[in-house]
């Protein structure tokens, strides 16, 4: 997929990978919300950066991933922040655009956004066109520019980024409350591991293995838990080494979560 070009020729590369440290970005969003990334950072958040215009044709193509990834890491700001900012758009246009995606952030109007753009970023980095997405991590360092040919692509690269600086899928907020306990042995494990939990209720619950991009790498199936303690054999030896998540949910769509390791 090409950007819309905002040069006709490349500036001298600067930067294109992460180690620079990014400028911040300050402002007043288009909800009157006051803008920090500094202090986000600070925060032990990672941001991801939207470079956009509303009616921008790529960028209108990489909305439903960048919801998605939204999602995924934690809509309501649990590990990343996504900020979006335009060179052109005045607040209404951005409303528009926001609503038609679903898109639920903060964005700066081209009033704040062309200043941040043109005289904070361009001028450090190599600013091809529009979407530019970048990834900044808790210490300030950037990932600048994630791009490439196929939208899922892309998102991918973008979710590989996220995952870099530390931040974790959000798998639920909320815990569980009919969950007493939730224990994973051995951990680090081989080729099985042996899930147990203690119901204080009897519950129907989902379960599953996600790996760190949110994608369901082993089913275990649903079914219904009874009040005491009950053990589940989870058989890895399809699974390559590495960091999953091992995901509970219950009716409501309540979901807890335990970390695993599959080392061999």
């Amino acid at each position: 997929m090409k950007k819309t070009v905002l040069f006709s020729s490349l500036i001298a590369c600067v930067s294109l990978l992460a180690a620079q440290t990014s400028p911040n970005i300050t402002g007043t969003d288009i909800h009157g919300e006051n803008v920090d990334m500094y202090a986000w950072l600070d925060d032990d958040k990672t941001v991801l950066l939207d470079f956009f215009f509303a009616d921008c044709p790529p960028c209108n193509e990489m909305m439903p991933f960048i919801v998605d990834i939204h999602e995924e890491f934690g809509s309501d700001g649990l590990d990343l922040r996504v900020l979006g900012v335009s060179d052109r758009d005045n607040a209404a246009r951005i409303m528009t655009f926001e609503g038609a995606y679903g898109a639920d952030w903060a964005n700066l109007p081209g009033s704040i956004g062309s200043d941040i753009i043109y005289d904070d970023f361009a001028s450090v980095f190599s600013f091809v066109g529009f979407p530019t997405y970048s990834v900044v991590c808790p210490d300030r360092s950037i990932t600048w520019d994630i791009w490439g040919t196929v939208n899922s692509q892309i998102a991918d690269d973008i979710r590989t980024a996220i995952l870099a600086c530390g931040a974790k899928v959000a798998t639920g907020i909320a815990e569980i409350p009919a969950l007493g306990s939730l224990n994973l042995f051995p951990n680090p494990a081989a080729d099985r591991a042996e899930l147990t939990l203690t119901m204080q209720q009897q519950q129907t619950l989902s379960i599953g293995v996600y790996n760190l991009l949110g994608a369901l790498a082993l089913d275990l199936g649903t079914q219904e838990y009874a009040t005491g303690t009950a053990s589940l054999s989870i058989n890895l030896s399809t699974l390559a080494s590495g960091s999953y998540l091992v995901v509970l949910r219950n009716q409501e769509g309540i979901t807890q979560h335990i970390d695993l390791r599959v080392a061999r």
